[in-house]
């Protein structure tokens, strides 16, 4: 990956996604970074517009604790 330059530095993901369809611009994703298209595109933006939060996958609810971290880590 390169560095970025002067009109991709301040580049948020939201300014990646077309307003029309809410999905990746991928014309756009080409021009900036080719080599991670098909990597992003795999990542689905919310339909409705919802919100980005931190979800801990390791545990039903979502939530991180000590305990499920510990569990996460002895068994890899």
């Amino acid at each position: 990956m390169r560095p970025p330059t002067e009109a991709t530095a301040r580049l948020t993901v939201d300014q990646l996604i077309s307003t029309t369809s809410l999905d990746w611009d991928k014309e756009r994703l080409n021009q900036i970074l080719p080599e991670l298209t098909d990597e992003i595109v795999e990542i689905k933006p919310s339909s409705v517009g919802a919100e980005d939060a931190y979800v801990w996958l390791a545990t039903k609810n979502g939530i991180y604790t000590a305990k499920s971290g510990y569990y996460s880590c002895v068994n890899e």
